[in-house]
């Protein structure tokens, strides 16, 4: 028996100038039928303006459009990660960079109304995955409440970057408490980069989460979950420095064939992975 249902892998990033349209083939002829592309953060060179985030948000939704040519259907998420904040604030100083930030993300609001229903999360959002000092830490986290007030107002799910669980034992603790002191649930957040047992820590905290495609990840992810309660991504990075990594754009569609035809997915939690909790979560009709 072979799943006939979408294939979906609901973390991508792309970028035009590496590997670009040629992975999302790769996706496409393994199997894959549909996308969540995540807005790629660019380091170098940092934006510098309002207009220049306007600019790089911009051009997630252009490639977005011509990704659609390809597949039964994409979708975009839109944000400003995190280690930017870290990197303009060691550029700029901590003023000028909480300015850029808030320019930022006034052109995130713009982007997203361009955007229109394409558009169906912020993100990535969050902290940094690494030690950084207090000041720093205040200046990631006041771009992390501003970006979660706009996913409130706009009625969108968050995406969130963060420290690991257990480096961090109180991460899942912590994140719901900022969440909740802006009026934001945990249910309407989706840690990705989840694996192992932090997939059970955070959905017993109430979070969503999003498991990289690792056999070994899987596998896991259903022990803590029989039911499937997590969706699948890549974080496909399309960095020719790194390539093939987080993980290979068409390893989805063939570990989703090769684990449902041995028996480790079964119809109904596929089911949950792939069309109930991408619909619950980010609105995606794929049946």
């Amino acid at each position: 028996m072979s799943w006939d249902g979408p294939v979906v892998d609901t973390h991508f990033h792309l970028d035009i100038i590496n590997r670009g349209y040629d992975a999302v083939r790769r996706f496409r002829e393994a199997g894959g039928t549909h996308l969540v592309l995540v807005h790629k953060p660019l380091f170098t060179p940092l934006p510098s303006s309002g207009e220049e985030f306007q600019r790089r948000f911009g051009e997630t939704l252009k490639m977005a459009q011509e990704v659609e040519r390809m597949l039964e259907g994409v979708w975009v998420v839109l944000g400003i990660h995190p280690v930017v904040a870290v990197k303009l604030r060691k550029e700029l100083g901590t003023e000028r960079a909480i300015s850029l930030l808030e320019e930022g993300v006034k052109a995130l609001g713009q982007a997203i109304e361009e955007g229109g229903g394409r558009v169906v999360a912020v993100g990535e959002v969050g902290r940094p995955h690494f030690p950084v000092d207090e000041a720093t830490q205040e200046v990631t986290d006041h771009l992390f409440g501003l970006q979660t007030d706009l996913a409130r107002e706009r009625g969108l799910p968050l995406v969130l970057h963060t420290e690991g669980w257990p480096s961090k034992k109180d991460i899942f603790t912590l994140l719901k408490g900022f969440l909740e002191g802006r009026d934001f649930p945990a249910s309407r957040a989706v840690k990705h980069f989840s694996g192992g047992k932090a997939v059970g820590e955070a959905l017993r905290e109430g979070f969503r989460v999003s498991v990289v495609a690792r056999e070994k990840d899987v596998k896991r992810a259903l022990i803590e979950s029989p039911g499937g309660e997590f969706m699948l991504e890549s974080d496909y990075l399309d960095d020719l420095q790194r390539p093939d990594k987080v993980i290979p754009p068409d390893q989805i569609p063939r570990l989703v064939r090769e684990l449902f035809e041995r028996g480790t997915f079964t119809q109904e939690n596929l089911q949950r992975v792939m069309v109930d909790l991408p619909r619950e979560v980010y609105g995606l009709h794929l049946d």
